[in-house]
């Protein structure tokens, strides 16, 4: 009927609440994610729609967003306000850099009696996703801090890492931390999961949703390679980076491709890049095992000299006799640079052995 039906606030995410924490602070030289008296606004980028039981529920990836123009701009630190003496006796404490002083807040809302000294507090975004009752709008589940605990159990020390450099330990932790992106939905027969772009450290996260009130966590997947470092004075190009700032995700069911394979998607607007990952473990219906990166693989090969493997590993360079010529630990990107033509083997930590011509 081209008319609008309803508007639904979405309301705030209160970070003093346990298992709604953040970490405020990219001063504190550490990953500290805690409860602060500030809520969040939920600000979706992406949403998407799926059923469950012919109830309809909307998935939002919560980035936040402020209002930044020549105009007019609400954006400040916390640091920089008054805050109210009967909300915050502790203010002073607060508002020191290394607890919630650098976090980026909106003067927007806040001011509740309009005295110029703020009540209350929101930051941008809820750094989570949530599902909706697609019917009433009510919230029916928040992922809560689970996006910064997941990726600083697997990056601790690129933890909240920016988009556009390495070596950037905390860089986003003052600005809406990982920033939840994109999002879509595989429904696999009973089986239903999200995938989560995260924009800023990168990656897909993955959520089994089955049941919209008690997701589970299946996995985190990003091919970023946090091994290059000063990526300008070294000449190194974001291609030998990996995916950087991760925009869309896009899920390919078998049924669109010629073969019984799965894939994702990704499209990544800072590295410029497209990738196509892969999905296992999808076969028996209900299986939890994993949407996975695809089998390990090195390109291009032939390769002039840099190499990048998918996988973040260990790896041996031998010749063809089996003479080790050359040793890379924890990285991606394998500079082969320094070796002779011809052709070599490259083995991974876990024995997988490959052959590649360096031209």
């Amino acid at each position: 009927t081209s008319t609008v039906s309803a508007i639904v606030g979405l309301g705030f995410k209160d970070h003093s609440v346990v298992g709604n924490g953040i970490d405020p602070s990219d001063k504190d030289d550490t990953i500290n994610i805690r409860t602060i008296p500030v809520f969040g606004m939920y600000q979706p980028d992406a949403i998407a729609y799926y059923e469950v039981a012919g109830q309809g529920y909307i998935v939002s990836a919560n980035e936040g967003d402020a209002r930044d123009y020549d105009a007019y701009s609400e954006e400040e630190r916390i640091k920089d306000l008054t805050l109210d003496a009967t909300a915050f006796p502790n203010a002073a404490a607060l508002q020191e850099n290394e607890e919630i002083g650098r976090l980026n807040i909106t003067t927007a809302n806040g001011d509740t009696d309009g005295d110029g000294e703020f009540e209350e507090l929101y930051s941008y975004g809820g750094r989570s996703f949530s599902i909706w009752n697609a019917s009433t709008g009510a919230l029916v589940w928040d992922s809560g801090d689970d996006l910064e605990t997941i990726t600083a159990a697997q990056y601790p020390n690129d933890f909240n890492s920016g988009n556009d450099e390495n070596n950037d330990f905390e860089g986003r932790s003052d600005n809406k931390g990982p920033e939840p992106e994109a999002v879509e939905m595989v429904v696999n027969g009973d089986s239903i999961y999200a995938l989560v772009g995260l924009e800023r450290i990168g990656g897909v996260i993955v959520y089994n949703v089955t049941n919209p009130t008690s997701p589970r966590f299946i996995q985190y997947v990003n091919n970023r390679d946090f091994s290059v470092v000063n990526a300008e004075l070294n000449g190194v190009t974001n291609d030998s980076i990996g995916d950087l700032g991760v925009e869309d995700v896009l899920y390919i069911p078998e049924v669109g491709t010629n073969s019984s394979t799965h894939y994702v998607v990704t499209s990544n607007e800072i590295s410029g890049t497209i990738t196509v990952f892969e999905m296992n473990g999808l076969v028996n219906v209900g299986t939890e095992e994993a949407i996975s990166e695809t089998a390990w693989s090195v390109y291009p090969n032939p390769t002039n000299g840099l190499l990048r493997s998918n996988k973040v590993d260990d790896y041996t360079i031998l010749d063809l006799s089996g003479k080790i010529v050359s040793q890379f630990n924890q990285v991606q990107l394998i500079n082969l640079g320094d070796l002779n033509s011809g052709l070599y083997l490259i083995k991974n930590s876990a024995g997988e052995v490959k052959k590649v011509s360096k031209q």
